[in-house]
């Protein structure tokens, strides 16, 4: 997914410089205070998040450090994750070509890699702090984040970056290369994401599904993690849709819904129960949205049309419980006759929307691999480099 990366330098070209350099001092305070070091406050993990993150905004050029400083939105287009946003400062240093290896005279605006690497790592040392405090997303999800930087940071000039971005304009004079330190900070981040997708796993919380989501939408760096493989990124694609499916089933936000249905009708990486699960869920949440309703006939369409599928009671597709629920809450007769009941209302709007639920269906549904459709997705990890066996090779 490239969510994110459109508009990433008009953003931050629109800003005054003077709000800019706030960041920039904020940073520079927080990551020099000592409070940090004061036992009484290093229990709490907010306190060290603000410190990490201001380690990282502190060395940044102002306009960047912005970026970093942002607050998380679920439901923005490029600011979801510390994923999305350690994604928008590598796409602003490779626009304007900040990074270098060493000081180049004339050019006072420039950020020497092994010294953005040293921020980097004091920063994921306090992230990593944070999650032994508290197993949260946010801590988490900024912990792997600053890693996976250090490894995109550590390759060099980003051959893999013209793979991903068209209009990257790198020249031969100009690239850095890649560090020693390369492999090892390999082996870290591959270490710590499949400890995040281990704890991602058996979690409740939909910022935890979301956090892995989008760290598995970040193409250069799991590109840079990911072993040569027969089947190279399919385990991914996998993780992807079931971390999807249940941060739609948990969060029900429009966002979450649109990305579980880009699975369900284009990858066809969600089967049909998943899916309804996804929309009678929403449906539970808010029974007042038409969109609701025809997202879930949509998928009960389909499901009542395929050919693979034997007719089944609708109370086992959906639950007794919940048919029970449903129709008290929503088929009950009104005494009056002369109005219209939520019975006939309902059915009104099913059958209206019965032939778009079959356009779309025709429409989306495309081909898909069926093995990875009921993986478990804890069978799904070998694509993660290993320190001691396998073949651990980038694969070009």
């Amino acid at each position: 997914s490239d969510v994110g990366e459109e508009g990433i330098s008009k953003d931050n070209a629109d800003m005054v410089p003077e709000d800019a350099s706030y960041f920039k001092c904020a940073a520079e305070q927080i990551s020099t205070q000592s409070s940090i070091k004061n036992q009484s406050l290093s229990t709490f993990a907010p306190i060290r998040l603000t410190s990490g993150i201001a380690m990282l905004a502190q060395c940044l050029p102002c306009h960047v450090a912005e970026v970093v400083s942002r607050p998380c939105d679920p439901d923005s287009m490029g600011g979801r994750s510390p994923f999305d946003l350690m994604r928008r400062v590598l796409k602003i240093l490779d626009d304007e070509d900040t990074l270098v290896t060493k000081p180049i005279p004339g050019h006072e605006g420039k950020l020497i890699d092994k010294t953005f690497l040293r921020a980097l790592a004091n920063a994921a040392e306090t992230f990593r702090a944070c999650v032994e405090l508290d197993s949260d997303a946010t801590y988490w999800s900024w912990h792997v984040a600053t890693l996976l930087t250090m490894v995109y940071v550590s390759f060099g000039s980003f051959s893999p970056g013209r793979m991903f971005d068209d209009n990257l304009d790198i020249h031969v004079e100009d690239e850095r290369p890649q560090l020693g330190s390369f492999q090892r900070m390999r082996a870290s981040a591959s270490a710590a994401v499949e400890c995040f997708l281990k704890r991602a796993f058996d979690s409740d919380c939909p910022m935890m599904h979301l956090s892995v989501m989008t760290m598995l939408e970040w193409k250069q760096a799991i590109f840079l993690l990911h072993r040569s493989t027969p089947d190279y990124g399919e385990e991914v694609k996998g993780l992807h849709a079931h971390h999807t499916y249940q941060w739609a089933l948990r969060h029900g936000s429009q966002a979450s819904l649109t990305a579980a249905e880009g699975h369900y009708h284009q990858g066809r990486r969600l089967n049909d129960d998943q899916m309804l699960n996804i929309a009678a869920r929403a449906l539970d949440r808010d029974p007042s949205d038409k969109n609701n309703w025809m997202r879930f006939v949509e998928v009960l369409g389909s499901i009542e049309k395929s050919e693979n599928v034997v007719p089944v009671r609708i109370d086992h597709l959906l639950g007794s419980q919940r048919v029970a629920k449903w129709n008290k809450d929503f088929f009950f007769a009104v005494e009056s006759p002369q109005e219209p009941t939520q019975t006939s209302l309902v059915h009104s709007f099913l059958s209206a929307h019965s032939k778009l639920r079959e356009h779309r269906r025709s429409k989306k549904r495309g081909s898909f691999r069926r093995d990875f459709i009921h993986r478990d997705p804890r069978l799904c990890m070998s694509w993660l480099r290993e320190t001691n066996t396998g073949q651990n090779d980038i694969q070009y």
